[in-house]
């Protein structure tokens, strides 16, 4: 179970990464360079290639593979604790 989460977290974040850094950029644009997200997309790779989508990612991954490979088997654990408890009472 725990292989499974830390799996599902890795592929999670190799999946929504790109857009998270879109939408960084995006949010943190104060002088008004970006017209819309998709602007800011485009201005992005433009300038800095395809590897600024893809930068900080291994070490995003190091921290998400043992942070959700812990978290999944307490949530479920939890849930089936609940599940438990409203069936004895």
């Amino acid at each position: 179970m725990m292989l499974a989460g830390g799996s599902a977290g890795v592929v999670s974040w190799l999946a929504c990464f790109p857009m998270d850094v879109i939408k960084t950029r995006f949010q943190s644009d104060t002088v008004g360079q970006y017209n819309s997200v998709w602007d800011c997309a485009k201005k992005t790779y433009r300038s800095e290639g395809y590897h600024v989508f893809t930068r900080t990612l291994p070490s995003l991954l190091i921290r998400a593979f043992p942070m959700n490979a812990v978290t999944f088997p307490i949530v479920t654990w939890i849930l089936r604790l609940e599940r438990y408890l409203i069936y004895i009472g």
